[in-house]
């Protein structure tokens, strides 16, 4: 099953500004400067919440050594665009991404290549081999 309502997120990445940055009370109530690994466990601890772009966002980015390394990364490469089919399966919500072996049928028991996000009632996990 497609997303029954579908949105559009872009992410951009460039080096942190060196002033102090404030909430301005309209779209930005609060904001916090972390490292990738820590706001997904922030997340899975139940004290963030996060939608699957961002979640997804942070796990590629958290594969990175430095920052360095994941802005000459993206530098040279193309974006990606994901299209979201969700499924259910042993207790998780699963939203199932191109390249993943069950995204053609939504069904997440294919066996093959994973793009995919388990969201379970606490941890959620991106796994990706593809």
């Amino acid at each position: 099953m497609e997303a029954p309502k579908r949105f559009s997120t872009y992410f951009f990445m460039g080096p942190a500004p060196t002033e102090a940055l404030t909430a301005d009370g309209g779209e930005i109530h609060e904001l916090a400067w972390m490292r990738p690994a820590d706001a997904m466990r922030r997340r899975n601890e139940g004290e963030i919440e996060l939608i699957p772009p961002t979640f997804i966002t942070l796990a590629l980015l958290a594969s990175f050594a430095t920052t360095t390394d994941a802005l000459a990364h993206y530098r040279d490469n193309s974006p990606e665009y994901f299209v979201t089919k969700f499924t259910r399966a042993d207790g998780y919500n699963i939203a199932l991404y191109d390249g993943d072996a069950g995204y053609a049928s939504s069904d997440a028991s294919v066996p093959g290549s994973r793009n995919r996000l388990l969201m379970g009632e606490g941890d959620w996990v991106y796994e990706r081999d593809v």
